[in-house]
């Protein structure tokens, strides 16, 4: 949850530290047939009450079927998270966001290349 109690007194002596970390994989599992690629990232936010950190991974496996045609697998939110905050700090005032995410979702997807 977020703390709103803060005045812009309190916040105006912290550091304030934001930052984000992006990973992503792409490995050819069967070569020109089967592909996996994942992206995960971690933000960081020091003025959140509770827990500072957000993780998120989503993941693809790619299946080369025929010469024009392929089958993706993609998943979305595997860690399932199911809030993201944000504070911003201005010079004259604060933001403070709350975004419900969608959930775990997983699409199976025929591709065909023309």
């Amino acid at each position: 949850s977020l703390n709103k109690s803060k005045t812009v007194e309190d916040i105006s002596s912290e550091a304030i530290e934001v930052w984000t970390n992006k990973l992503t994989a792409h490995l050819t599992l069967i070569k020109n047939r089967l592909f996996l690629s994942s992206t995960g990232s971690h933000q960081y936010n020091s003025i959140l009450s509770g827990d500072k950190h957000h993780f998120f991974l989503d993941a693809n496996i790619r299946i080369k079927v025929r010469n024009k045609s392929d089958l993706h697998l993609r998943a979305t939110n595997l860690l399932n998270t199911k809030n993201y905050y944000s504070v911003e700090n201005f010079d004259m005032m604060e933001r403070y966001s709350e975004y419900s995410l969608l959930p775990r979702a997983i699409m199976l997807e025929y591709q065909i290349n023309f």
